[in-house]
């Protein structure tokens, strides 16, 4: 699979969507069930906030595949 996935792409489960950041020290948030992604809430590089909405996806358009 593609990195980073693009709005559009179906990812799967344990897929990683992103790397994060944080004082140093890097964690990749992964997929936890198959889906598409609907929109991507950032850009390489930007800062967010805690709970911030980073990634949002349909996990209903995964069953086509």
């Amino acid at each position: 699979p593609d990195f980073p996935p693009v709005e559009g792409d179906r990812v799967q489960t344990g897929q990683t969507l992103m790397v994060i950041e944080s004082m140093k020290m890097e964690t990749g948030i992964k997929a936890t069930d198959q889906a598409v992604v609907k929109k991507l809430h950032f850009q390489p590089g930007d800062t967010f906030d805690r709970n911030a909405v980073l990634v949002s996806l349909d996990l209903t358009g995964s069953e086509d595949a």
